[in-house]
């Protein structure tokens, strides 16, 4: 199997794990864009940092 396909998997299993719904919109937020979040209905959060194989960015 392609690696990265099984890294997606992965990332994937842990992310339905964490949450118990199937959302139809997922929004990524960078720096920056923080006060969107504000302006939407959030379900549910999930930092990159709690998902498995995701990378978590380095910039403070």
């Amino acid at each position: 199997m392609n690696p990265v396909y099984e890294k997606l998997l992965k990332c994937y299993e842990c992310y339905k794990a964490k949450i118990d719904f199937a959302p139809s919109v997922a929004v990524v937020l960078g720096s920056g864009l923080g006060n969107f979040a504000k302006t939407v209905d959030v379900k549910a959060e999930l930092p990159y940092s709690e998902i498995e194989g995701f990378p978590v960015s380095t910039v403070p």
